[in-house]
């Protein structure tokens, strides 16, 4: 297997142990409430804090100010960059 990413997930320890698989697009998979969105949130909010890397959130269920202010949470500031 090739390199992993780490995922430093609070929400749902042992969802992505050893990280996620580098250059692969990955599938999180659970019921409703089960935290996969704030998971997808906070590896791509750790992503551009830690590794300066860009990344790509998709959702069909969210809208981008329900997105905005949950990585906004994560990281203690305004939704609005203020």
């Amino acid at each position: 297997m090739g390199k992993r990413l780490p995922c430093l997930s609070r929400t749902r320890p042992g969802a992505a142990d050893g990280g996620l698989p580098q250059g692969r697009t990955t599938l999180i998979p659970g019921t409703a409430g089960a935290a996969k969105m704030v998971l997808a949130a906070r590896f791509l909010v750790e992503g551009v804090r830690i590794a300066r890397e860009a990344g790509v959130f998709v959702t069909f269920e969210e809208s981008p100010a329900d997105i905005r202010a949950i990585c906004a949470r994560l990281v203690g500031t305004s939704p609005h960059g203020r």
